[in-house]
């Protein structure tokens, strides 16, 4: 969990606020002067987490916490009467949406689980075919697809959405012809990969 505090000077004295941030679970709290804040539950979680902005007043000053993400790390600004305390610049939205930051987070992810899981099953075939004697030809030949398919979605990262181009089946059917050659040469005695 993410901890990050702003200390600042107002007319009526000192003020902190204190923004606890889950990465994982996308979990917010706030606390002004010691105070927590409450957030309505739809603003106190995020699952994907995509960022928020969460505004506020402080003795006659609008203040906003601003939570960005690229979609692997996050940074936080405090924003006080439109500055940015990090800048001293006028406060400037992002670009990107919601939307389009979701639909990255989601694209990184299926590309982490396709190539984690791609490489384990390559690793466990090959292991139990030295080790054991045997393999899962289902293992030999998901290896490959989810491998060529993880590749896929870097080199295309915009197939993700929408209408299903004719590249990707190219990509699913040379990941299949890949899994079953490995499966081939696996059941002939080549424990490589």
């Amino acid at each position: 969990m993410a901890k990050r505090a702003w200390q600042f000077q107002f007319e009526d004295g000192a003020h902190e606020i204190v923004l606890e941030h889950g990465y994982l679970s996308g979990k917010r709290r706030f606390f002004i002067d010691g105070e927590e804040f409450k957030l309505l539950p739809a603003e106190a979680r995020h699952n994907p987490d995509v960022g928020s902005t969460h505004t506020f007043e402080i003795a006659g000053h609008e203040c906003m916490v601003v939570i960005r993400t690229n979609g692997v790390t996050f940074t936080y600004d405090l924003v006080i009467d439109g500055i940015t305390q990090s800048t001293r610049q006028p406060y400037q939205p992002d670009g990107a949406s919601k939307a389009e930051i979701e639909t990255s987070v989601r694209r990184k992810t299926l590309i982490g689980i396709f190539l984690i899981t791609g490489i384990f099953s390559f690793l466990l075939t090959w292991w139990m075919a030295f080790q054991l004697g045997y393999y899962l030809p289902f293992l030999a030949i998901l290896a490959p697809e989810l491998t060529v398919l993880a590749f896929y979605l870097v080199l295309y990262p915009d197939d993700v959405t929408g209408k299903i181009p004719l590249r990707f089946w190219i990509a699913l059917i040379l990941g299949l012809a890949l899994g079953l050659l490995h499966n081939w040469l696996l059941s002939a005695g080549f424990f490589f990969f």
